[in-house]
């Protein structure tokens, strides 16, 4: 069988990512890490909680008054799951999974043993089903980033600590398809049309029959492209917070000092390049990094907060001349909270490059948490992109709590996205 169109590739979709890279580096985005924040636009900075404080704002760890002893805030989550993939990736792995581009293959090969109007038919029909997928993929990007770990947390009276393990897996770019590949799909499809209506090879464009006669498979002919790139960081923190009086004002301080692995993998295939190489092509690497944040609150429901992921930059190369550019990400929030409705407003301080060529891009979201009776909250939230470059997400979910266990849910959807989250927790 002829090497596979590489946009259609299994084993290229699981890496996760088809992408066409312009830009030597790759940058992180701050992420989503749990279901509450998912489900609340991914904000947290300022409206999140001493739950999933070490996320992102550990400062927010010593917003809590009472003992840890007797106020049964602490909770362990295990485990935490995040979903997130683009629309096209959807339709990457479903149109992975009718494997169009061998069916091509044996179309040709079985048109050529008999060749004749129904043979004709079914490479007309193969080549239908193939330019339907160049057309649902071509120039669409294609990403996710999940996250699967866990984090204990304990609030105290004004200070907090909390430990987290997870991995979070990144994959971005844009599948491109050249006009020529369009047209190679186009005359063979006028080709066959030809035959299927009674014509013979004599009738159709000699460049697609070889000297023996046959048809030649189009899959020789094209010439797509494609970089492959994924990166995982795994990472063991702990953090702490504690308040204290500035000039008499409260000002909560927190940071999360973590041990890192950064696994990139970076490849470029061309169609005639065959399988993907994972062993030539990923390293590994390992680093010590933390997060910081500050976090103020004032008129018992005001809060305003300010956070930094990863505060010391770190360049990591694949085997390939590529590197993820792990820089440090500045994120802001301000919210409302009482015991019944809180809202939250977070936004990023610096542009995103994101892990293939596309333009920059920079997150604002808006999240909210409705408490109408104990035991349950319900979430909302809205996220957009405010360069304009990639869609916008709405987000909702909910939290249940019996006695001591813990159930939370989320759902993602963009105009070309969607995902979603659960956890499950113990309170102590």
């Amino acid at each position: 069988m002829k090497p596979t169109f590489p946009i259609l590739r299994a084993n290229l979709l699981a890496t996760a990512t088809a992408a066409c890279m312009s830009a030597p580096a790759w940058s992180i985005s701050y992420g989503t890490y749990d279901a509450r924040a998912m489900g609340m636009g991914s904000v947290g900075v300022a409206a999140g909680n001493t739950e999933n404080a070490i996320f992102y704002n550990p400062a927010l760890l010593a917003l809590h008054d009472g003992d840890e002893d007797s106020s049964r805030d602490g909770r362990l989550f295990v485990p935490i799951v995040i979903l997130q993939a683009s629309g096209a990736y959807s339709e990457a792995v479903d149109i992975a999974d009718q494997d169009l581009d061998g069916a091509l293959s044996s179309a040709v090969d079985n048109f050529n043993a008999n060749q004749g109007a129904a043979s004709a038919g079914q490479v007309s029909a193969a080549l239908t089903d193939l330019d339907g997928a160049i057309d649902d993929l071509a120039n669409e990007d294609i990403g996710l980033d999940n996250f699967i770990g866990f984090n204990i947390s304990e609030p105290g009276d004004r200070e907090g600590g909390a430990f987290f393990f997870g991995t979070r897996i990144m994959a971005g770019g844009r599948a491109t398809v050249p006009e020529q590949d369009r047209a190679v799909v186009d005359r063979y499809q006028s080709a066959m049309d030809i035959i299927a209506a009674g014509g013979t090879l004599a009738d159709i464009d000699p460049e697609l029959v070889d000297d023996d006669g046959n048809l030649i498979d189009p899959n020789d002919s094209l010439s797509s492209s494609v970089d492959i790139g994924a990166v995982a960081l795994t990472e063991w923190g702990v953090a702490f917070a504690k308040e204290i009086d500035v000039m008499g004002l409260p000002v909560s301080f927190g940071a999360t000092p973590k041990a890192v692995r950064v696994d990139v993998y970076r490849e470029s295939r061309g169609y005639s390049d065959g399988d993907l190489n994972f062993d030539d092509n990923y390293k590994s690497h390992y680093t010590i990094n933390g997060d910081i944040g500050v976090a103020v609150e004032f008129a018992k429901h005001y809060r305003i907060g300010m956070a930094i992921k990863d505060v010391v930059p770190h360049d990591f190369q694949s085997t390939s001349v590529d590197e993820v550019t792990l820089r440090p990400r500045s994120r802001m929030g301000v919210a409302y909270t009482n015991s019944l409705f809180q809202i939250g407003v977070d936004m990023d301080l610096n542009e995103i490059e994101p892990l293939a060529g596309e333009a920059p891009y920079q997150d604002a979201a808006i999240g909210v948490e409705f408490t109408p009776f104990w035991g349950w909250d319900f979430r909302a939230g809205y996220q957009m992109d405010m360069t304009g470059v990639r869609d916008y997400s709405y987000s909702a979910g909910l939290a249940y709590k019996v006695t001591r266990f813990v159930f939370e849910l989320s759902y993602l959807k963009g105009s070309a996205s969607e995902g979603g989250g659960v956890q499950l927790g113990w309170a102590f």
